[in-house]
């Protein structure tokens, strides 16, 4: 379910419940001339059949019927099924509850969901009450009757359901999560998997689960039809043991996890690395893929054997350096998302002169611009993944690749990257970012000796970014401007301007920054100032640069303030 899309009141399947009434005691007020043997009792007989009513009282101020469950439970949801005639008898339904039989409590009409006019009643109470009686009465003079009565509890304490609506690695990674958690605490693991549909070829695409997961997976597991995607928060809001957790469900049926990073003792106090990657392993050859998805993985396990020893690089930069995100690029995170073409070559390198074959990974030109770096020699060590399927679907390409790259040695990737993440779990595989694999300063030294290696203006313009993010800290203004407008030559994007505006602006040189401005073309201007709201799927803005340009605007300064005025 999406975001614009209402759950129903009943979020768990059948077979997550336990009808509890079926075949208990059960009483009523009065009888009648339609009365048989062990009336009240027919209601929750479970192998009755009826066609019309079950019971029937006498007509009375407000008769009553009550079953005895016998033991207080933790009451999920109860059901009750009308007669064929006289439907309207049940509109002034009353509904309490009693541990002892003594003491009731009324469940307010508003909980009450009448279906199909009055054929059905549900009355949803997500086990918020304990109950051993529960008692049916109507708030009038009239017969009480009805067909059947059906009362459930949980099976399990709670459900740990994994929602995200971003691409098949988070997705995959908040299941892992899901299914680790839901097995520690007890709990079962569900979750939701709704298509996203590809708009153009930087968006993210997810395939319909029926095209991903077999039949009875998804009946047992899914609740894509039930729960509503909620990203929550991406980490999970609780620190404390396992054994507390459940307790701290801020859902009615109790969690949604959106964590699409590895869990740790931040949020789990009695956390453990090695049994969570353990465990994550023995989930992911547990999961109910279908045939095609099966058969996919297995070709990657047979393809890894082939390669024997290899070292896997992701190259994750398609949606960072496309429309997706590329107006976003100074914005906190978005390095730990990149990796610059120059630093790939680099690390490529130091494999080579290792003697360790290397596996390229990209969703764009990337890997293939680095392998084309090298010469033919060295080129034997270098496998491209995107080569070694042919004609491959969206879905056979997206698995072959996250089991390639799970199977091997070390996976070297950015400092976030949800694929990798999975991938590192589910074999493991030893997982390496770019700054644990070189050093600062040998990232600088690449960069700046493959700063004329031609890639793509995209790339190019990403490495740039990069570049200032690595010598932001040591704060050399003119170095920064310089590589501003390196990466604003390379695309085009006008970010960088904001950036080397912002730059000016923050080191009072209001002059140059207004001379800067004023050679602007016309049309320039109005790029800069479409800079500063770029259109994202994230909605920012720089608001930290307007409030600068706002805070400088003066007559001394007409330029700046043209664009603060806008």
């Amino acid at each position: 379910m999406t975001w614009g899309q209402t759950e129903p009141n009943i979020v768990w399947k059948d077979e997550d419940l336990i009808e509890i009434a079926h075949d208990k005691n059960a009483f009523q007020s009065s009888i009648s001339k339609w009365s048989l043997k062990d009336d009240a009792k027919r209601a929750i007989k479970s192998d009755l059949k009826v066609d019309d009513y079950a019971f029937h009282t006498g007509i009375e101020n407000n008769p009553w019927w009550i079953v005895d469950l016998e033991n207080a439970y933790d009451i999920e949801y109860i059901k009750i099924i009308n007669r064929k005639n006289y439907q309207d008898r049940l509109k002034s339904i009353k509904v309490e509850f009693s541990i002892d039989k003594n003491l009731w409590f009324a469940i307010d009409g508003s909980l009450y969901d009448f279906r199909g006019g009055h054929d059905t009643i549900i009355i949803p109470l997500h086990s918020y009450i304990q109950a051993r009686y529960i008692k049916i009465s109507l708030e009038s003079k009239n017969y009480l009757h009805f067909k059947k009565i059906e009362i459930f509890k949980r099976k399990y304490p709670a459900l740990i359901v994994a929602t995200r609506f971003d691409g098949s690695g988070g997705r995959l990674m908040a299941m892992l999560n899901a299914m680790y958690i839901a097995k520690k605490t007890g709990a079962k693991f569900g979750f939701i998997w709704d298509e996203r549909e590809l708009h153009d070829k930087n968006d993210v695409f997810v395939d319909n689960q029926d095209n991903i997961f077999d039949s009875k997976y998804l009946k047992e597991y899914s609740y894509t039809n039930s729960i509503k995607v909620d990203y929550c928060d991406n980490r999970i809001n609780y620190i404390g043991d396992y054994s507390n957790f459940l307790k701290n469900s801020p859902w009615r049926f109790g969690w949604k996890i959106a964590d699409n990073k590895w869990l740790n003792n931040l949020i789990f106090a009695d956390f453990n690395l090695e049994d969570y990657r353990i465990e994550c392993q023995k989930f992911w050859e547990n999961i109910g893929w279908n045939a095609d998805i099966k058969s996919i993985i297995s070709q990657a396990i047979i393809k890894s054997e082939e390669l024997g020893s290899y070292v896997a690089l992701h190259l994750r930069n398609g949606d960072v350096v496309s429309h997706a995100l590329k107006g976003v690029l100074f914005t906190e995170g978005v390095r730990n998302r990149l990796f610059p073409i120059e630093i790939a070559i680099g690390i490529v390198e130091k494999f080579l002169n290792n003697q360790q074959k290397v596996v390229l990974f990209s969703p764009d030109q990337s890997a293939k611009i680095v392998r084309d770096k090298f010469d033919s020699i060295k080129q034997k060590n270098i496998i491209l993944a995107q080569d070694l399927m042919i004609n491959p679907t969206y879905n056979q390409k997206l698995f072959f690749d996250l089991v390639l790259m799970a199977k091997s040695k070390e996976i070297i990737s950015p400092s976030f990257s949800t694929y990798a993440l999975c991938a590192g779990l589910i074999y493991g595989s030893k997982l390496s970012t770019i700054d644990e694999t070189i050093t600062r300063q040998e990232q600088l030294d690449l960069l700046n000796k493959y700063q004329n290696y031609y890639t793509t203006p995209e790339l190019k313009s990403a490495s740039y970014f990069y570049w200032y993010k690595l010598l932001e800290r040591e704060n050399n203004v003119d170095e920064l401007i310089k590589i501003c407008e390196l990466g604003f030559i390379e695309d085009n994007n006008f970010v960088f301007m904001v950036r080397k505006f912002e730059l000016l602006l923050n080191n009072q040189k209001f002059k140059e920054c207004d001379e800067a401005i004023k050679k602007l073309s016309s049309k320039d201007k109005i790029n800069v100032i479409s800079g500063f709201f770029p259109k994202n799927i994230y909605n920012i803005s720089y608001k930290t640069s307007i409030d600068i340009f706002i805070t400088t605007a003066s007559i001394k300064y007409p330029y700046i303030s043209y664009i603060a005025s806008k």
